[in-house]
């Protein structure tokens, strides 16, 4: 495996492991939040500019920033306009990647920023293909994903917030959850409170980072 194809492959683990952060069970630390955050938009932004004449690592570079560039909170202002270089690259060349996961991975985060109809049925006419009584877990896992976005139209940065805050919801309804004295709707209305403050310091600062 060559060094471009490679750093592709860290990019989407990477930017895989934060966008399902805390899914898990486990608690979210913010020191874990703030280096995986940042982790993401290096690795991205030192790739952006990388090419390949090579169609499927070309896609593989494709999926792993538009992965990166979705899974980060952090922006230097200058992260819709990369999104969008790396969505034309994507489509010149979707129609040559033959019928595949990898295709269909990318045709996911594609429509997860355009919504273009069209992107969401050739992804759907591939999977249709797939023995569902034989999925793979990552298989399983983009039909899963294209189902939240079609049901959940956000940009993915809200999605994000929106499995922080499931993820805060799971850890009240646990037995060894430490109640706060507060009812429900005072309890939303800190919590809300809480993540528009941190998102908003973590822009501010991120260029300290």
């Amino acid at each position: 495996m060559n060094s471009l194809l490679s750093c592709a492959f860290e990019l989407q683990h990477v930017a895989h492991e934060l966008m399902y952060l805390g899914m898990d069970g486990e608690p979210i630390y913010s020191d874990t939040f703030c280096r995986l955050n940042k982790e993401v938009l290096v690795k991205s932004n030192s790739l952006f500019s990388s090419k390949s004449s090579d169609i499927e690592e070309e896609a593989n570079l494709c999926l792993a920033l538009l992965m990166g560039y979705n899974a980060t909170i952090y922006d230097y202002g200058d992260k819709e306009q990369k999104k969008q270089s790396v969505l034309d690259r994507a489509y010149n060349i979707l129609e040559q990647l033959p019928a595949s996961l990898l295709k269909v991975r990318l045709l996911t985060y594609c429509y997860g920023e355009i919504y273009e109809e069209g992107l969401l049925q050739e992804a759907h006419s591939i999977m249709d293909q797939w023995d569902k009584g034989t999925l793979t877990s990552e298989q399983a896992e983009v039909m899963e994903e294209l189902k939240n976005i079609e049901e959940n139209q956000y940009p993915f940065e809200i999605l994000q917030w929106q499995k922080y805050l499931y993820r805060m919801e799971s850890m009240e309804q646990n037995d060894h959850f430490i109640p706060d004295g507060m009812n429900d709707f005072e309890r939303s209305v800190k919590r809300v409170g809480d993540c528009l403050l941190a998102f908003i310091g973590l822009i501010i600062f991120s260029p300290l980072f």
